[in-house]
């Protein structure tokens, strides 16, 4: 009797392992920044600008000053209620008025079950999303680059 060779086994590699799917992140549910209605810090409030505004459907606008991936807060359109458009007031002077409110930045790459707990938390309804780009600075060598959520 002939002894059988012992059945061959495969090992298991990473490339036969099962891969399991990423929880979802911010980037895959937010507004890219140039579909995001916002407003310049120096925009007057005029009628058509308010017009706009209302038009946008949007309650919370965010605010930059120069460049859109500068944000410096957020309009609530509720505030402009008792603008009168005449007075041509600027945006930067509405946003002032809001005091210590800042922006709630978050990174673009945070799990969607942690942003939720976050706007639980914090009592915000808008956020805005960076991302980290490869560059010189930061923790990691890395820099933050304005997106929106």
């Amino acid at each position: 009797m002939g002894s059988r060779p012992a059945p061959k086994t495969k090992r298991k590699t990473k490339a036969h392992l099962p891969t399991l799917p990423s929880p979802p992140q911010v980037r895959d549910v937010m507004t890219r920044m140039d579909k995001v209605f916002a407003l310049d810090a120096a925009t007057r409030l005029n009628f058509d600008n308010m017009l706009a505004v209302y038009r946008s459907g949007y309650t919370r606008i965010p605010v930059y000053d120069t460049h859109p991936q500068n944000i410096i807060g957020i309009l609530y359109t509720k505030d402009l209620i008792l603008i009168d458009p005449d007075d041509e007031v600027e945006v930067r002077a509405i946003v002032a008025l809001q005091g210590d409110a800042p922006v709630q930045f978050i990174l673009d790459v945070t799990p969607l079950n942690e942003v939720f707990k976050l706007f639980k938390t914090c009592g915000t309804h808008l956020m805005v999303a960076c991302r980290l780009r490869p560059g010189a600075g930061g923790a990691g060598g890395e820099t933050p680059r304005g997106g929106a959520l």
